[in-house]
């Protein structure tokens, strides 16, 4: 039992944190917007989004930033805008990828931005690879550890399982 409760206490901490986090972000892009620094904002947006919690609201807004820049005339701060964006929803894939859509237009507009051409086939790019690479290394690792540690009575197979293992966390790595 005190295992459990150490687990869910830190498991509790780490919400806190990632909570008070998010919300400090957002009211840093709030003043920043408030200021005219828009380049402030996306930032903190970013950073927000980053922590996932508020993460929705955060890429709209960002989104918001994005599509106002591009209306302005402003390539620089949408292409900002858009990567925030971009980077935000991927930098957490590894709990899946919170708004899939906004992404999506995330990725197109980049590839018009970058490349100057439609784009479609950039935005077609399937993210969800982050989810199975990180499960394949954390599968791999726990099969090495579990192999060094635990099962040491069935000499024969732990180099097997450590092999295996190996070749699932460094697949994992790559695929992420």
């Amino acid at each position: 039992m005190p295992i459990l409760t150490v687990v869910a206490l830190a498991a509790v901490a780490i919400w806190v944190r990632a909570e008070v986090e998010a919300l400090a972000a957002l009211a840093e892009a709030d003043v920043a917007e408030r200021e005219a620094r828009p380049d402030d904002a996306i930032v903190k947006l970013g950073r927000a989004a980053r922590w996932r919690l508020h993460q929705s609201t955060a890429l709209a807004r960002l989104r918001g930033h994005a599509l106002a820049a591009e209306r302005l005339g402003q390539p620089g701060r949408a292409r900002t805008a858009w990567s925030e964006i971009r980077q935000a929803t991927l930098a957490t894939r590894a709990f899946g990828i919170g708004e899939p859509p906004i992404l999506g237009e995330a990725n197109l507009h980049l590839a018009q931005h970058l490349s100057g051409v439609d784009g479609r086939a950039y935005a077609a790019t399937a993210p969800g690879a982050g989810f199975v690479g990180s499960l394949c290394a954390i599968i791999g690792l726990a099969l090495v550890v579990t192999s060094l540690w635990v099962w040491e009575t069935y000499y024969s197979f732990r180099y097997i399982r450590i092999g295996i293992g190996g070749f699932l966390f460094f697949l994992g790595l790559f695929a992420a």
